[in-house]
């Protein structure tokens, strides 16, 4: 028997007590769906939780929440590589549940509780809150806006193909439209997935390259072609969208310590899940993959998981990410232009139109002045007063003159700027690439398993000239992962710059990691001082070793020594 020293005996007694008593002071908020809508259901149990005094734990029972286009929260939110004015002018989100200004909050539902969209729509939002948790939630459409059919039959002019039952559609003038709640579209952006392969690639839309359409039969289509029909086999199943970002699948906007686990994205839509000027994010043990039992091959419109201008740590451990549309995950700043300067202020412009309208720095933040080109930071500098003047436009006042010189340039907010860690994660089934990564802060990618991404599997790149995302990398460690048959160059370092002195990118160690590939593997890597490559294995699928190349243009302390 262990005994227990009167002194340590009280003290023990007190903690649990204390515990106790903690515990007792978490309010609690049961919530069951509703027969219909349920965002008024769940704008309440919000509004409750706002009143608490303290930590809030709000308890969705079993079931499904419909959340509808027409009943949600309409607010006016610019994000970050969205849609540019032209393409939605009004900037308004339909929010199915908005979480705004509260702290201390967890949402519950044990993974038996489906926020179900119907229409275009934002299924979340997280807004100026602090210590939010969402556990165990699933998210999912009734008319996803990537549409599915698989091929039926294939000749040298016809396609027949079966739509998806959540896909519906209808046939104007001998047209296919795609159709749901409040939205259709007949072109658009598509790509085909082959089980037999096992891959997802991008491909031209059979839907606008279609001289006809018909009914073959009820819920079959004919698809007649002035010349070839795309290259298909039964099986083979085309997903497509239109190209509009007016709504994300959800967003984190200006909050700080959130948490999402065990979360399933069965299907977001519009652009995928945005944290925008938040701090410190986990995101563990998510499912960003179609339904099982659904029969559906997608699961984003877009990337899954999105950061733009995020700082503190981002966390995303133990999860996998599955038929996207596009990126898996995608970290990074944002350069803006340096139009004007005017003593200790200067004005700078947003330049891609998908990215505008918000405020991107804080008084106390760290500028670095940046040549658009050679994309070598300069001089930095604090903001002392940052305000908009227009969309597009910001006014900084700085801590001293900075002259003239810096117009034509590019600024950075390095102090909104994440350390990343990406541990034990699973990527497959993505058209494009399973990671982007630039921020100038630690980076880990460990543990993870990339299977046949058709573009560089990990992409750091750095730009003032064209998407405008910064920055450069100072830390990175990529280390213990496995990459399966994936596209060459595997692993891609390669900043959009023109050659200078310096270089772009530094500290970049890619060490112990094991790729498997028919073919020889290449890791290509520009405009870094301090490369260490080291310790990877190379096999084909039979085990036997395979070429292993590492093309190094402009590079400085390049050290490369493989199994």
């Amino acid at each position: 028997m262990i005994k227990i020293f009167p002194f340590l005996r009280c003290c023990l007694l007190a903690s649990l007590l204390f515990m106790a008593a903690d515990a007792a002071a978490v309010s609690k908020i049961y919530v069951k769906p509703p027969k219909g809508d349920a965002t008024a259901t769940l704008r309440k149990a919000l509004e409750k939780a706002s009143r608490s005094d303290g930590p809030v734990e709000i308890i969705l029972s079993p079931g499904v929440y419909h959340l509808y286009h027409n009943k949600a929260t309409v607010r006016p939110y610019r994000l970050s590589n969205t849609a540019s004015a032209d393409e939605h002018p009004t900037a308004d989100k339909h929010i199915g549940v908005l979480i705004k200004g509260i702290k201390d909050l967890t949402v519950r539902a044990d993974g038996q509780a489906t926020l179900m969209t119907h229409g275009e729509m934002t299924a979340w939002a997280i807004d100026s809150c602090r210590n939010v948790s969402l556990q165990g939630l699933k998210i999912d459409a009734s008319d996803p806006t990537v549409t599915e059919m698989t091929v039926v039959e294939r000749d040298d002019s016809v396609i027949i193909a079966r739509p998806h039952k959540d896909s519906r559609y209808e046939i104007r003038d001998g047209r296919l439209w795609w159709i749901g709640e409040g939205w259709a579209f007949t072109d658009g952006i598509a790509q085909i997935y082959s089980p037999k392969n096992g891959t997802t690639l991008r491909c031209a839309s059979p839907v606008a390259d279609a001289a006809m359409a018909e009914e073959a039969t009820p819920g079959t289509l004919r698809l007649r072609f002035r010349g070839n029909a795309p290259a298909c086999t039964p099986g083979d199943v085309f997903q497509m969208r239109h190209s509009i970002r007016n709504e994300v699948g959800a967003f984190i906007n200006r909050s700080e310590n959130v948490t999402l686990s065990d979360i399933h994205l069965a299907f977001i839509g519009n652009f995928g899940l945005l944290s925008q000027m938040s701090a410190d994010l986990t995101f563990e043990r998510m499912l960003c993959a179609p339904d099982s039992t659904s029969g559906r091959t997608v699961a984003s419109y877009a990337d899954f998981l999105h950061f733009s201008g995020c700082r503190g740590k981002i966390r995303i451990s133990d999860s996998e990410f599955s038929s996207t549309h596009d990126d898996d995950i995608n970290v990074h700043g944002t350069h803006q232009l340096i139009e004007r300067t005017d003593g200790n202020k200067i004005y700078v412009r947003y330049k891609h139109p998908q990215t505008f309208g918000f405020l991107g720095f804080t008084p106390g933040d760290t500028i670095a002045i940046t040549d658009a080109s050679t994309l070598i930071p300069g001089r930095q500098v604090t903001v002392t007063e940052a305000r908009m003047i227009d969309p597009y436009v910001t006014e900084l006042v700085l801590d001293g003159d900075i002259g003239a010189d810096a117009e034509g340039k590019v600024a950075e907010n390095r102090t909104w700027s994440p350390s990343v860690e990406i541990r034990n994660c699973m990527f497959s089934l993505t058209p494009t690439r399973g990671i982007l990564l630039t921020t100038w802060r630690p980076i880990t990618v460990t543990g993870c398993r990339f299977v046949k991404c058709p573009m560089p599997a990990i992409l750091i790149a750095d730009d003032g000239r064209s998407w405008y995302e910064s920055g450069p990398v100072e830390d990175v460690t990529i280390s213990d992962n496995t990459f399966v048959d994936c596209a060459s160059p595997v692993i891609s370092i390669k900043p959009e710059n023109v050659p200078a002195e310096e270089c772009v990118h530094s500290g970049v160690r890619i060490m112990g990691n094991r790729f498997v590939s028919p073919t020889p593997v290449r890791i290509e890597a520009r405009s870094v001082n301090g490369l260490t490559v080291r310790d990877n294995s190379c096999v084909n699928p039979s085990g036997a070793r395979v070429d292993f190349t590492v093309d190094v243009t402009d590079c400085e302390n390049v050290t490369i020594e493989n199994r």
